[in-house]
């Protein structure tokens, strides 16, 4: 009758030792860590913006928003086109500028223009063209052609000032048209 004591009482012994120990604190000249160090890093539990001049609380995660913000727009940005690409695709992007010129003067509309890209020998399939303000009477007409044999995208728009055509490289993430 006597072991099965001694043995409760070793465990629960064993049990209390354990649980001290791990709730001391770090001996002089052992191992640091980031529970016992106080000149540890923050481990923050959210993020926060970083503000000049702001001490951030010590849940928070620094997070840089304008950086963060120029790395999640980076898919947007255009490629560089060799001067040799803007050559290959000037036949094309002159067909775009003629049938956008042709408008100049006219009642012109987002429909209007796909019919002039498509009369001046543009694939619909690789246009597209976007009217901005009302639809009948817009203040501008954006054209983006995808120039496949190129790489290059044929970027231009009429509106009341005439018309603006050019050769444009891809965007980042392919394609000539970004996503919305």
């Amino acid at each position: 009758m006597g072991a099965p004591r001694t043995v409760t009482h070793v465990l629960v012994t064993l049990a209390v030792a354990a649980t001290l120990a791990a709730c001391a604190g770090r001996a002089p000249g052992g191992p640091v860590s980031a529970v016992t160090d106080p000149a540890a890093p923050p481990t923050g539990t959210m993020a926060c913006a970083t503000v000049e001049g702001v001490e951030l609380p010590p849940e928070c995660i620094p997070v840089d928003v304008e950086a963060n913000m120029a790395l999640n727009d980076a898919y947007r940005q255009r490629m560089d086109v060799s001067t040799d690409q803007v050559a290959a695709a000037e036949p094309e992007r002159a067909a775009v500028e003629a049938a956008l010129t042709s408008l100049v003067g006219t009642p012109w509309t987002g429909a209007s223009v796909a019919e002039a890209l498509v009369a001046a020998g543009i694939d619909e399939d690789r246009a597209s063209v976007v009217s901005v303000g009302a639809r009948e009477a817009p203040e501008q007409v954006e054209v983006i052609v995808s120039s496949t044999a190129t790489a290059v995208c044929i970027v231009g728009q009429i509106d009341a000032a005439g018309v603006e055509v050019a050769s444009e490289g891809m965007i980042a993430d392919g394609g000539c048209v970004p996503a919305q």
